[in-house]
């Protein structure tokens, strides 16, 4: 069985000899791009090895990412819309887990975060919209790609305003629009900015996602009387399980056995990439060890 669509790649293979304008409807959105993305995240949790991929596909790979990146409305999720972090978190885990992340890749990505990080409105994926936490977690987790030791959280301390008067005091939670009630994905967004930020997560949503539960059909919605659905209820279950994870690595790992972790990637020739955060396992070691 071939490690992606062959489909797939036909279709990157037809794009690769189009011209400028002939693939923009297919490089100027973000099928492609979140495609590659979900498939390569997806076979590294599934620990499948990535040296079967053809240099050839890898190539396609590349080209996608340069004609997608050569366009104006790269970061781009609306016409009239705000600007889209996705696009440019999923270019850097793509290109670091193909080994394509060249200094041009890596120099205009990170010039993107500083420009974006001058305006709030930026983290909007319509400009007509409230602003996005989902977005906000794309912007930071691709700021940890040029993590320096003597970084300082200053860009944490900047969005921290607008996150949390998010947060619900009556019911310790977050929504995602001024109009809708709690949304557990939000909760999710949330706790996994703090991880990455200064690891100190609402331990009180834990109580807000068990008791919103549905007790007699397991599973959750974002609005009263609504019927339940997969996507909330598969978010609450990741919110609960980040929870877990930050007891079981502050406990049981952190204190122990950090400096054997960190001796030991320094060991790996190429770091791998954590699946979960998208930034290199090194970098989450070093930084969940502070």
């Amino acid at each position: 069985m071939a490690l992606f669509d062959k489909k797939y790649f036909s279709k990157l293979r037809l794009s690769s000899i189009f011209s400028i304008e002939k693939a923009q409807y297919i490089c100027s959105n973000l099928s492609n791009v979140l495609y590659t993305y979900a498939q390569s995240v997806s076979y590294v949790c599934i620990k499948k090895n990535f040296t079967r991929i053809s240099l050839i596909d890898v190539r396609l790979i590349y080209i996608l990412i340069k004609k997608t990146k050569s366009k104006r409305s790269f970061y781009k999720n609306y016409t009239k819309g705000g600007s889209d972090a996705r696009l440019n978190y999923c270019t850097l885990v793509i290109c670091s887990l193909y080994n394509i992340l060249t200094p041009q890749i890596s120099g205009d990505c990170h010039l993107y975060i500083r420009c974006t990080y001058m305006s709030m409105e930026n983290f909007s994926i319509n400009k007509y919209r409230e602003e996005h936490v989902a977005l906000f977690y794309c912007c930071i987790s691709s700021l940890f790609f040029f993590l320096k030791r003597d970084f300082q959280f200053s860009i944490f301390n900047f969005f921290g305003n607008s996150l949390f008067q998010k947060k619900k005091k009556f019911d310790f939670s977050v929504q995602g629009r001024l109009y809708k009630i709690t949304d557990f994905c939000y909760i999710y967004w949330l706790n996994s900015i703090l991880l990455l930020s200064s690891f100190h997560l609402y331990l009180d949503l834990l109580n807000n996602l068990i008791l919103s539960k549905n007790k007699n059909l397991f599973g959750f919605s974002d609005k009263i009387g609504r019927y339940l659905d997969l996507y909330h209820t598969c978010y609450n279950v990741c919110s609960i399980s980040i929870l877990n994870f930050e007891y079981k690595i502050c406990q049981k790992v952190i204190k122990t056995n950090v400096y054997s972790l960190i001796s030991e990637l320094k060991k790996i020739p190429a770091s791998k990439i954590n699946p979960l955060y998208g930034i290199r396992e090194s970098t989450l070691i070093f930084f969940l060890s502070q």
